[in-house]
């Protein structure tokens, strides 16, 4: 309402949420040619005929992935409802920051998969999203919650997040963490309105051999 005192505010953080949506949605690295298998499966694990058209009831799916690498990648699925909310989907019962999926290593994932009610999402789609980077993301940075929930913030608790996920696994492994470029990129999409992250037109990631990462997407419809 327009005599309403808070509608401005109520506006802007529309506007800041739908921004963040579609700047998830849109991104991507044509360039890259890591060779990562993504896929969606029906009930019996086969592909669906028409891949560039698919029709979803309610039931149970299988998201196909296989890292066709000779080296280990580190994976992350979103989902991108129709309510305009993201989230992170956990993998292998395992709700981190990311997975590490080894060369030639096959997942298929059981996905429940829920018709929203309503006429309004009779003609709309959802988005299931994959990331895979040789280096180390917090791809939690991309999660939102459904249009007109608060954003938690989240800034340094996931800074600190990455940092001691990057310990860890250079303790384990003997060398220095490689955190990925990309990192960056999803802080500033993901970052706290009131807190943007400190950047300037100079900064540029360093190249190296934990730059390259790619997406993939799967696109959905209601029936």
């Amino acid at each position: 309402s327009i005599d309403d005192p808070e509608s401005p505010d109520r506006v802007v953080k529309r506007l800041v949420h739908l921004a963040k949506y579609k700047s998830i949605a849109a991104l991507d690295n044509p360039e890259s040619q890591l060779a990562i298998e993504f896929d969606l499966l029906d009930e019996h694990k086969q592909p669906f005929i028409d891949r560039h058209n698919i029709k979803l009831k309610s039931g149970t799916l299988y998201l196909h992935i296989k890292n066709n690498e000779d080296i280990s990648l580190n994976i992350a699925i979103l989902d991108l409802e129709a309510t305009w909310a993201i989230n992170l989907l956990p993998i292998e019962n395992i709700n981190t920051a990311f997975y590490e999926i080894a060369p030639g290593q096959i997942l298929d994932l059981p996905m429940n998969f829920s018709v929203p009610e309503g006429d309004d999402y009779q003609n709309k789609t959802e988005k299931i999203k994959l990331f895979a980077t040789k280096g180390i993301a917090n791809f939690k940075w991309l999660e939102l919650p459904p249009l007109d929930e608060e954003l938690a913030s989240r800034g340094n608790i996931l800074t600190k997040e990455l940092e001691q996920l990057a310990a860890n696994r250079g303790a384990t492994r003997g060398g220095e963490p490689q955190i990925s470029p990309l990192d960056r990129l999803l802080s500033q999409i993901g970052a706290d309105e009131k807190e943007p992250p400190q950047i300037t037109r100079s900064f540029r990631p360093k190249v190296t051999l934990n730059t390259d990462w790619i997406t993939k997407t799967i696109t959905v419809g209601f029936q």
